[in-house]
């Protein structure tokens, strides 16, 4: 039995040699699978410039071929459908990941995929492929799948219950491109998953996906490996929420002191949780172990759109947060999103005052955004979109067609309650370029003439300086020609009719 893993490129990306990730969520499936007798190949097309010639190579050893995609990975993903298809006619396709778990009927009716894995997929993937190599079991039997009947309707499945994050195996590195390996400074793992919280423009209220953790030992034995196998390299939990239980992660880290697990980590917190959670000595056993670094959803700036999106955290809480971290030497990563149904530009600006008093606050701090904000079909505030005049695709083919030149999701033009779209959209990048240190700024992130983005620098922190973000024409000159770019690049191609082509 062998299963072939493909992660697809990102719209408005393409190959990039100096790349530096891995993708985890494959990686885990992947390692799951070997654990329980089934050999694995992954291609990540991001880091493999040769991904076509690999999946042509591999294809006729495979039982099934599986793809993650997230909606910017749709373009791409149908391009390797038809690829495969080209290669194999019978080969079951099979999609897991975001996109098809929030679309699972418009994923299959588009023809072009087999199966639908809806959310983990670990065990899912592991009975598929008894079901399709050894015929143990029936496709209405697996559960948390959805495909075609022989008559062509669309089934689902039962609902696939929470795996035992124990039972999960060390990720297999030995899977992975081991020149990326080499360059990767910062590991990834997951300690737990989903939360418990309930902000309504997330993914897990839709999904049902509440919280739950690895044991404190099942973790700390697998840092100890990745630190030994790996020495002198950061890692990151890259739960959604690490101290979800504070008690469980207090023995995380008295663990890693315990143990004497020489390593420097980052993760996830709450703002909240510095007035009900992180005592003073608390905070001491998170630096003393070994964190540098907190990432937090801000979210807004702006009382009430914080009250709208069930945050349950207030600008105070976030201060605090910028103020604490700093008392400890951790660096506070701030994310923000703007662009929502019913925000007006005073909410935005009070986003922006928030993030000059947390820099304030913290001039260590660091900054994610502020994004356009993106609908989730199901969330709370899907609906508030729908009322305001939003339909998203119906098929496969309409977000390939809406999406494959971009590279943030989708252009706030394309959301009807957005009034000032130029403005939603340049922040972001204008904010990013700003405050990331230059040297970081030239060596990563999207590849463009060293001038150009010089250029682009300049005008950034000239406009943070001056508190200044409207009538954003030198972006506007910018986008224009990465979109002439990316509608030359050959990693996926469309026709005139905006379908894909092999």
């Amino acid at each position: 039995m062998k299963v072939l893993l493909i992660n697809p490129i990102f719209s408005g990306l393409e190959f990039d040699s100096d790349a530096a990730s891995i993708p985890i969520g494959i990686a885990y499936v992947g390692s799951y699978l070997e654990k329980k007798g089934v050999s694995v190949k992954i291609v990540d097309c991001l880091t493999n410039q040769n991904f076509m010639e690999e999946i042509q190579r591999e294809l006729p050893s495979c039982t099934w071929v599986g793809m993650s995609v997230m909606t910017t990975q749709v373009p791409h993903a149908l391009f390797l459908c038809k690829y495969v298809r080209e290669l194999d006619k019978k080969i079951p396709i099979v999609w897991g990941g975001p996109h098809p778990t929030l679309f699972p009927a418009q994923t299959i009716v588009d023809g072009r995929v087999d199966i639908v894995v809806r959310g983990e997929g670990e065990e899912t993937a592991l009975e598929l492929t008894h079901s399709i190599h050894l015929g143990e079991k029936k496709l209405d039997e697996v559960r948390g799948i959805s495909y075609k009947s022989p008559d062509g309707r669309v089934m689902h499945t039962a609902r696939r219950k929470h795996l035992d994050m124990d039972s999960l195996p060390f990720l297999n590195y030995d899977q992975l491109d081991q020149k990326v390996l080499k360059k990767l400074t910062v590991f990834p793992s997951h300690t737990s998953r989903g939360c418990s919280h309930r902000c309504a423009f997330c993914i897990n209220p839709i999904t049902g996906c509440g919280w739950r953790g690895m044991s404190p030992k099942r973790v700390l034995d697998e840092l100890e490996y990745v630190t030994k196998r790996f020495p002198s390299r950061l890692v990151r939990f890259w739960d959604e929420n690490f101290f979800n239980s504070p008690n469980r992660s207090k023995e995380i880290m008295q663990g890693i002191l315990d143990r004497g697990i020489n390593v420097k980590w980052e993760t996830t917190i709450r703002a909240d949780y510095f007035t009900k959670v992180v005592s003073d000595d608390y905070l001491s056993l998170i630096k003393k172990s070994g964190c540098y670094k907190f990432s937090m959803g801000a979210e807004s700036g702006s009382p009430r759109i914080l009250r709208m999106l069930k945050k349950d955290v207030t600008v105070e809480q976030l201060l605090l947060s910028a103020k604490r971290s700093g008392e400890y030497g951790i660096v506070p990563e701030y994310s923000f999103m703007i662009g929502m149904p019913n925000e007006e530009k005073a909410d935005m600006l009070k986003t922006l005052d928030l993030i000059y008093k947390l820099y304030e606050a913290n001039p260590n701090a660091e900054l994610i955004g502020p994004q356009p904000f993106r609908p989730y079909p199901g969330s709370p505030l899907d609906n508030e979109c729908e009322a305001a005049g939003w339909k998203s695709p119906d098929s496969l083919q309409a977000w390939a067609n809406l999406i494959q030149y971009e590279w943030n999701f989708l252009a706030p033009s394309n959301f009807p309650w957005v009034k000032d779209p130029d403005f939603v959209e340049a922040l972001w990048p204008y904010l990013n370029f700003a405050l990331t240190p230059q040297e970081r700024l030239m060596e990563g992130g999207i590849k463009v003439n060293s001038l150009l983005k010089r250029i682009f620098i300049f005008a950034s922190k000239a406009r943070w300086k001056m508190h200044f973000f409207d009538f954003p024409l030198e972006y506007k000159i910018a986008k224009k020609y990465l979109e002439s770019r990316t509608k030359k690049m050959k990693t996926c191609p469309f026709d005139s009719n905006g379908q894909v082509i092999g």
